[in-house]
């Protein structure tokens, strides 16, 4: 079998992602998918993950390769809550990611990439509650970034998503989000 590169999607699929964003986020990603697609690279390593969260957490794409992934539409519902958005990316990992073994002498898969995106701040939950956790779990990834389209209201829940990456990670805002900038 050959080493898999994780990617993990993590989308806010709250009512303020609603309407062009949303249209964005699923666009964006299907341009995405089909970069890689014509990628040979990306064709023998990449896996994709998206998880999606509001009120609730959940994944709907467990990791599958590139070439057989299928998208579903996302829609927008309900309040944001990253906590559960974050649990639910730690417990996916945690899964799927096969490590290496020094007993049977096997590489597992590479470091994961882990992409957040955001558009608004924390009503449900607290995510400082697992902080911890995440970032002991992002200091195994090869790359986390969190993107935040931070029109408006948003602007101060860049910081929040900064912090939440910590040294292992980025932040990068988004004044103008369409589905080229996703």
């Amino acid at each position: 079998m050959n080493r898999r590169l994780p990617i993990y999607f993590l989308i806010d699929v709250s009512r303020s992602m609603s309407g062009d964003r949303m249209t964005a986020v699923n666009e964006g990603l299907q341009s995405l998918v089909n970069k890689l697609r014509k990628d040979p690279v990306a064709l023998e390593t990449g896996y994709l993950s998206i998880i999606t969260f509001s009120t609730e957490a959940q994944q709907i794409v467990q990791l599958t390769s590139v070439l057989k992934v299928q998208l579903p539409t996302i829609k927008a519902i309900g309040w944001t809550n990253l906590e559960a958005g974050l649990t639910k990316l730690l417990e996916c990992m945690e899964e799927e990611i096969i490590p290496n073994s020094i007993e049977m002498e096997t590489k597992g898969d590479y470091k994961p990439i882990v992409v957040i995106f955001s558009d608004g701040g924390q009503s449900r939950g607290d995510w400082h509650n697992i902080i911890e956790k995440v970032h002991a779990r992002f200091a195994k990834c090869q790359n986390v970034t969190a993107f935040v389209a931070t029109g408006g209201q948003y602007r101060s829940y860049f910081n929040e998503l900064k912090e939440i990456v910590g040294p292992s990670g980025q932040a990068i805002a988004l004044d103008d989000f369409d589905a080229e900038a996703f």
